[in-house]
Order: C-alpha cells, then structure tokens, then sequence
C-alpha cells in the first residue's frame, strides 16, 4: 500500500498513515476501502491509484472528488450558512460497556458508546480513546466541511425527508462519533457499517497519489447545483 522506498527518490515521497476498511450499505454486498492521511492530504479510495477517489487538502481546506469516466474534479469548500435545524434536536450519548473480548490498541480497550437523537437510537460507536489523533482532526476537518455543503441545500429536502438521524449526522452533529477517541467500528440506523481492518502509521505514499490527472474539467459543487456546468464543453 506504502510506496516502495528502494525505487521512489525522497522527493517524491510524502510520509503518513494508512488505514483499511471495510464497508457495507443496506442490500450491498461488503466492499473495502482505503484512507491515506498526511499533514497536508486526506485521500479516500478503494485501495486501486487508478479508480475514483476524494482528496482533501487540509491546508486549504478544499475537497476534490476525482472522477476518472466523465473526466471531472469536482471541488467542494466549506459553505457559510446560518441554517437551522426544522425541528428541535436533542442528543444524548450512552456510555456501553467496554470490549473486553476485543484486543488492546495501544494498551487501550474499545469503548462501546450510543448515540441518540430525539430519542431514536442513530449510531453504534466502538472507539479507542486518543488512538491516531492526528487522523481524527483531518476527519473532523473533512465532515465540517461536508456537513457545511449539506446545510446550505437543506431547504431542498422535503418535510417527509427530514430525519432526525440524517440531519444530526450529516448537517449539526457530523463529529459526534469522534468526540470519544478513534471510532474502529461504527453502524448506524440506516444499515450502513464501517470497520477498521488494518492501520499502518510512518508509512510513505507516491505525491502522484496526491496530484489531479491532467486536462480534466474543473467546477465547484456550488456551480453545479446552480446549474451552471456545461458537461458538453
């Protein structure tokens, strides 16, 4: 997964930490995926360099969605917005049992913690405590973004739609899961799961992995929803 030292010179090298994955959404078999941190990068794909993938660089906080077939770089920055939720929001966080039958990462067992909204139970967190601190900011940084592009097209979605869940976790909570350490394994109300397989920190990473392929079609997410791409140019 790391690029191979003896054949890539330092220069083009960028050191970080790898995660693996794996994922699964209500009637769709298990798929896995692979997450690159650096200080300056957040890379999600599928663990294959030449499929689709998200780059997040973390010192202009810009997010590109790279996406090979219709050769486009969607960008995406944080949108300010005053938006509040249609309907009151209360939170509440239940504190489960620690995971004894699951191994010590560093030297610390997985804690089990409910997160709940309006008293709907949302999602299933397991989370060690102060493990990779330095992936849950790039995360945190990436979801307030995220969470800043569903707020503004909220208005959008129609009454039927506004689910408690969704909105906590998507537009006014979306750091939740990470408020008590690394989160190992998350799964939620609507049948979406993720898992933690593999971690390896003090990796190194080709910054081809880091770069946007060449003569690609650039536009903002805002461009878009206001109908101002033009996909026959």
């Amino acid at each position: 997964m790391g690029a191979d030292a003896a054949s890539v010179s330092s220069q083009e090298q960028i050191n970080g930490t790898w995660l693996k994955y794996v994922e699964q959404e209500k009637e769709v078999d298990p798929y896995q995926t692979r997450v690159i941190v650096t200080e300056q990068y957040l890379r999600f794909d599928d663990g294959n360099a030449k499929d689709d993938y998200i780059l997040f660089h973390r010192d202009k906080g810009m997010i590109y969605s790279i996406d090979h077939e219709n050769q486009t770089i969607m960008s995406i920055t944080y949108q300010e917005s005053d938006v509040k939720p249609p309907f009151a929001l209360i939170q509440k966080v239940i504190k489960k049992n620690v995971m004894n039958d699951v191994p010590e990462i560093n030297g610390i067992k997985p804690q089990h913690y409910s997160f709940i909204t309006n008293g709907q139970p949302c999602i299933e967190v397991m989370a060690v405590k102060g493990m990779l601190n330095d992936v849950v900011e790039a995360m945190r940084d990436f979801n307030h973004i995220l969470a800043s592009n569903s707020a503004a097209t909220l208005h959008t979605l129609p009454a039927d739609m506004q689910d408690a869940c969704m909105m906590s976790k998507s537009i006014f909570a979306p750091n939740q899961t990470f408020e008590y350490g690394f989160p190992i394994r998350e799964w939620d109300s609507s049948g979406k799961s993720r898992a933690l397989l593999d971690f390896k920190q003090n990796q190194f990473f080709s910054r081809t992995l880091f770069n946007f392929p060449k003569g690609y079609k650039h536009f903002s997410v805002k461009d878009y929803r206001e109908g101002k791409v033009d996909f026959s140019e």
